[in-house]
């Protein structure tokens, strides 16, 4: 019997400081285990983020790069009446349509001239800058 003669209390306190390093280490373990889960799942969605952002990054410039060859064929097709800049422009056009599809494509401007879009063939048109062109009410 201990002093305060509650023979219980003493047995439990007898387990508790056996057993508390024991519980420590499992409790550590269990946060260390799930510090690890979850810094893996975010460093997953991290990676497939970036993943995402760099090959959208890579389809904007290559419509860029597009844009600009399909301009500068149209306008030296119409300075020189080469022909060959016409092809050159056939040729690309149909890539330039892809990629934009494969983007997801141009939001239409509630403005853009309805179904047809501003251009009459469903898609809206673009300036050089991005923005919708509207066309002009006669």
């Amino acid at each position: 019997m201990n002093i305060d003669g509650n023979p219980r209390k003493h047995r439990v306190t007898r387990l508790l400081s056996r057993w508390t390093p024991y519980l420590a280490v499992w409790i550590l373990t269990a946060v260390v285990v799930g510090l690890v889960v979850s810094t893996r799942h975010f460093e997953s969605q991290t990676i497939a983020t970036y993943e995402q952002r760099s090959a959208i990054m890579r389809n904007i410039e290559r419509i860029g790069y597009y844009d600009q060859a399909l301009t500068d064929s149209a306008l030296l097709a119409a300075a020189s009446g080469n022909r060959t800049y016409e092809r050159r422009y056939d040729r690309l056009a149909p890539q330039l349509d892809r990629l934009i599809r494969e983007h997801g494509g141009a939001r239409r401007h509630p403005r853009s001239g309805g179904e047809g879009g501003a251009d009459g063939r469903g898609e809206p048109c673009t300036g050089g800058d991005g923005a919708t062109v509207v066309p002009a009410q006669s």
